[in-house]
């Protein structure tokens, strides 16, 4: 099975290219949910991650080394 993937900038023109598509026996229609844009990270997201972490440096140090 061939599939394609079909991006249709206007909503309105959809249901017609659905309902053209619907009468062809040989054709199938999934539906996907448009993706959210994904937000890009910040650097600042992680700020307070070791806030309540008592752990010095030449700890962190001695275990990536060690």
């Amino acid at each position: 099975m061939t599939q394609i993937l079909l991006n249709v900038s206007d909503d309105s023109k959809l249901k017609d290219l659905e309902k053209i598509l619907a009468e062809l026996d040989y054709v199938t229609i999934e539906k996907n949910a448009k993706k959210q844009p994904k937000k890009k990270a910040s650097f600042l997201d992680a700020a307070g991650v070791w806030k309540n972490r008592s752990v010095s440096a030449d700890e962190i140090r001695n275990k990536a080394w060690n």
